[in-house]
């Protein structure tokens, strides 16, 4: 009979003690939740102007000497434009409802204008008469021109993770 008495208290105790844990525990399959995200991007305007100069060289001699380096331009432009990076994480693992996400990106315009240059020369010898009736001369030695542009654009570009 005690074990009966024992057995029935311990049941109706923890009976009672449910209605207090059946908000939170609550299986999370069957919770449900909606997510949703907007996002609108409109009249964006990107323009770059870029202009990169290197010269060496016009330079003049008469009878001397002339060495010039090297002349090395570089340009790099990059514009990540309306880029939308969304990470959605549901409040619990396998949970019921809709995720709902929407971008839009309107009247969007870049324009690059790059310019590189890379100059070496318009280097002169004059000769002039000398006493000897011989014309003196000189030497003129450049180095190397390099030039390199580069134009990078990502436009509108969306990246949405949803994690459940």
């Amino acid at each position: 009979m005690k074990k009966v008495i024992a057995l029935t208290s311990a049941a109706a105790f923890l009976l009672s003690a449910v209605p207090a844990l059946a908000g939170g525990w609550m299986p999370q399959m069957m919770q449900s939740s909606d997510v949703e995200i907007e996002v609108e991007n409109e009249g964006t305007f990107v323009s770059n102007n870029v202009v990169t100069v290197a010269k060496t060289g016009n330079n003049m001699t008469s009878g001397g000497f002339v060495a010039t380096g090297d002349a090395t331009a570089v340009s790099y432009a990059e514009n990540d434009v309306n880029g939308t990076y969304v990470g959605v994480k549901a409040p619990c693992w396998g949970c019921k409802g809709d995720v709902e996400v929407e971008v839009e990106n309107e009247k969007t315009f870049v324009g690059n204008d790059v310019t590189t240059v890379a100059k070496t020369g318009g280097n002169m010898v004059m000769s002039m008469p000398s006493r000897c009736r011989h014309t003196s001369g000189g030497v003129v030695w450049t180095g190397n021109a390099v030039a390199s542009s580069e134009a990078v654009n990502v436009v509108n570009s969306s990246l949405v993770r949803v994690r459940r």
